[in-house]
């Protein structure tokens, strides 16, 4: 199978360029045998391999990356490893404890890890408001929510447009809830910290993109320079599977754009008021805008959402989205707006799937796959790349069973139709929600 696209990503993320300096690891050179083959370094890549050094430190595993770790997709959210279901439709009880259960595991591996290897990434476990602009939206999404969260047991604090302006410093919302358990973070700086501190049988390559893949009867992988052979393959390429041969039909890549500030002065801060750091996540996703105050004093903005099959994103639509970022900045922040510049821009991709089920198996003889973040991959890819180590190695794990009570991804229809459904769909969104933009 040859590849026909690449990732494309541009070299503005805001977060790798405010992460502390790094080695780029080499690229793939030459021909190579190895025990385990996972392609892709972003959480459930790097996450399954350590889970396989782990359990076979006898054997090789090698890590393959298009591009350099942190400035791919996982580098490029809004830094929220989120523990509960989020955006997921409303889920049954059952199926919210199992969500909880996978994300908590991921983001418990996580902390771990930036304990263990003192990764400097700004990782704090200080919660998330999940807000709503609207009574109407607060009524239909966040009051239902809140019935989810009581069966589940599960803290939260409910809080009014007063109260949010007083944790905040921003009047825009009329609600919100507050759980405790979602960590914040730089995610550029993590996962480049995970990568930098694999296990000594785990080799990773960077700038290494995968341009042929044949899984039968043996697997081999070629770049433009070098051949891998493995025994095993896991593919954690997300949203590009289906170039490889797998999930085609199952997975709907969207586009986001995020943007970060520079650091506000001291006077700005006084003048925002609120607590000195905080993120929100907005009830209706596909319309309102993601908001973090960082703990260096930094104002980031995810805005923008676009079905994006094709990976690509044209300048102008970039220009329109920044745009849309100038202004989100002066509505909402009305008070530092004025003398508050942004100083980086990007883009980003996340995958989601029809049924919001993930991509997560066996897809062929020793080949694995997980994929679909469904925009929370933080945390729960973390878990699948876990869960997909332990199911490749014969081990039937908790986190195997609560990834397979999942589901999998449902059939979608071809280009051109799927395109005209989705955009219909996201039109509709944002022309029914649109006060929450």
């Amino acid at each position: 199978m040859n590849v026909k696209l690449l990732p494309n990503d541009d070299v503005t993320n805001g977060w790798s360029a405010i992460a502390p300096a790094r080695k780029v690891h080499a690229s793939a050179s030459g021909k190579h045998d190895y025990d385990w083959l996972i392609i892709g370094a972003g959480y459930a890549g790097l996450a399954a391999a350590r889970r396989l050094a782990e359990m076979h430190p006898e054997q090789s595993i090698a890590v393959v990356e298009a591009g350099v770790v942190g400035d791919n997709a996982s580098g490029r959210n809004s830094g929220f490893a989120i523990d509960l279901p989020h955006q997921v439709g409303h889920p049954d009880v059952d199926a919210g404890l199992r969500y909880a259960r996978l994300s908590r595991g991921g983001i418990q591996y996580l902390e771990n890890s930036v304990i263990e290897h003192n990764i400097q990434c700004d990782w704090l476990r200080q919660g998330k408001y999940h807000c709503a602009v609207s009574e109407k939206i607060s009524n239909k999404l966040l009051r239902t929510d809140l019935n989810l969260l009581d069966q589940m047991e599960e803290p939260y604090e409910w809080l009014s447009g007063e109260q949010l302006a007083a944790t905040t410093g921003l009047s825009h919302y009329h609600s919100g809830v507050y759980t405790p358990g979602t960590a914040l973070l730089n995610p550029a700086a993590l996962v480049q910290g995970l990568a930098d501190n694999l296990p000594q049988n785990v080799e990773i390559f960077e700038n290494s993109a995968v341009i042929s893949l044949v899984s039968e009867p043996v697997i081999k992988a070629v770049t433009s320079q070098a051949e891998f052979k493995a025994k095993r393959l896991i593919l954690a390429v997300n949203g590009f599977a289906d170039q490889f041969g797998y999930m085609k039909n199952r997975l709907l890549p969207f586009v986001l754009f995020a943007s970060l500030t520079k650091r506000m002065s001291p006077e700005q801060q006084h003048l925002l008021a609120g607590r000195p750091s905080w993120g929100i996540t907005p009830a209706l996703g596909t319309v309102g805008p993601t908001l973090r105050r960082t703990v260096d004093q930094r104002l980031l903005i995810r805005g923008g959402f676009a079905f994006s099959p094709s990976f690509r994103c044209s300048e102008t639509k970039r220009r329109h989205f920044k745009e849309m970022h100038k202004n989100i900045l002066a509505q909402r922040f009305p008070t530092v707006a004025k003398k508050l510049e942004l100083e980086h821009f990007w883009m980003g991709w996340l995958t989601m799937t029809g049924n919001g089920a993930p991509g997560f198996g066996k897809v062929g003889d020793n080949v694995y796959c997980a994929v679909g973040c469904g925009g929370v991959g933080i945390a729960r890819q973390t878990a699948a790349g876990i869960a997909i180590a332990d199911l490749a190695s014969g081990d039937d794990s908790q986190m195997v069973s609560d990834m397979a009570s999942l589901g999998e991804p449902c059939a979608l229809p071809g280009r051109p139709i799927i395109d005209l459904g989705v955009n219909a769909y996201l039109l509709k969104e944002k022309l029914s929600g649109r006060v929450e933009a």
